[in-house]
């Protein structure tokens, strides 16, 4: 099977992220462009504005085509969106900002169908990076915008927290992972293909997709009948029916029900009634509690985590889920400081943050 784009877990708010820098980026939680921040919903008047209105259509599309109310939303894209520095960004020269195109991004998006996916070219205007190729960029502050020119984004080596800018790789080109630039990743239009490690074409509807060598369908797509060694055809994205995968359903969709009955249909949020087990809860952020209904309530430290009965349960702030293979189980446990033991990047604490490989030990950034 092909490496997935943004497939599902997108919707339009997460197209947001896609369609500004080209990348799916993260946001330090509890630094949210949010109610209360500088700028105001709709407006595009600089980019600091720009981006707070962003987190607001994308609540309003996530409360407008999943249900739920817009507190719940505010609290979930606070975690992935995230304006603050903007405006000293746009100052420095690091970034410049077309408020032509901001407008025209918004307007686009406040006016979007559920469902809608695919990069808008306003927003990918909008604001755009000025380091050049080869230029250093922050690996440890995670934002919004990338400082990166355009087609080329922020590249990672192993056990460092610092990045070099450098070009998305074209059609044909190797997407294989280094230890030298981390993951690579594949130009517009291309997404990197699993079996040879090279970007390659995306597929129009009904043309043959995966399989041995073939590319991800396009956006709105899904390859039916498709794995890592059969080749399937692209499809339109299901509204409702039967399925097996989100990756079946519309991006407002999700694919769930009983074990071999599941269908495309509207997520829930917290708050709402659920059966354990079915995934009907918006993924990662929320899944069906005990009580049967969804919840957004992190699990503390000594707590179970992980994937229970199909459903993710992700642990608070300041803890990570560290799994245990004698008791084949997964528990929250603190995060660890600069310095101590480890064996994965999750289990440091700090933004950038990361496990030296040699000594197997957590490293701070700045």
């Amino acid at each position: 099977m092909t490496k997935h784009r943004l497939a599902r877990a997108c919707l339009l708010s997460g197209c947001l992220l896609l369609a500004c820098d080209g990348s799916k980026k993260g946001a330090s939680p509890g630094s949210p462009g949010s109610p209360g921040s500088p700028g105001s919903p709709g407006s595009s008047a600089t980019a600091a504005d720009f981006c707070n209105s962003l987190f607001q259509a994308a609540v309003a599309y996530a409360s407008h085509c999943l249900g739920g109310d817009a507190a719940f939303w505010q609290k979930t894209y606070a975690q992935v969106i995230d304006c603050t520095g903007t405006g000293q960004r746009i100052a420095s020269g690091e970034l410049s900002y077309n408020a032509n195109l901001g407008a025209e991004c918004l307007q686009w998006i406040n006016q979007a169908d559920c469902g809608q996916t695919g990069e808008v070219p306003a927003c990918t205007g909008a604001v755009a990076g000025h380091v050049p190729s080869g230029g250093s960029c922050s690996g440890s502050t995670v934002t919004l915008f990338s400082g990166c020119e355009p087609g080329s984004d922020c590249y990672v080596p192993l056990d460092s927290c610092g990045g070099i800018c450098k070009p998305f790789a074209a059609a044909g080109a190797s997407c294989a992972y280094s230890s030298e630039t981390g993951s690579v990743r594949c130009a517009s239009g291309t997404s990197c293909q699993l079996n040879t490690d090279q970007c390659v074409t995306d597929v129009a509807e009904g043309q043959p997709c995966e399989g041995a060598t073939a590319g991800d369908c396009a956006d709105g797509l899904y390859c039916e009948g498709g794995d890592s060694s059969t080749a399937g055809t692209c499809r339109p994205r299901k509204t409702s029916g039967a399925c097996a995968d989100d990756t079946e359903c519309a991006s407002n969709l999700v694919c769930a029900g009983e074990s071999g009955a599941q269908t495309c249909r509207k997520t829930k949020v917290a708050g709402e009634s659920c059966t354990p087990g079915f995934r009907e809860c918006f993924s990662y952020y929320t899944w069906c509690g005990s009580d049967g209904r969804c919840t957004d309530v992190a699990a503390t430290e000594g707590q179970a985590c992980g994937y229970i009965d199909d459903e993710y349960v992700r642990c608070a702030d300041g803890l990570y889920c560290r799994y245990d293979s004698s008791s084949q189980s997964s528990t929250c446990q603190r995060l660890k400081a600069a310095g101590s033991a480890c064996t994965y990047d999750s289990e440091c604490a700090g933004t950038g943050a990361y496990c030296d490989s040699t000594t197997q030990l957590c490293v701070a950034c700045p």
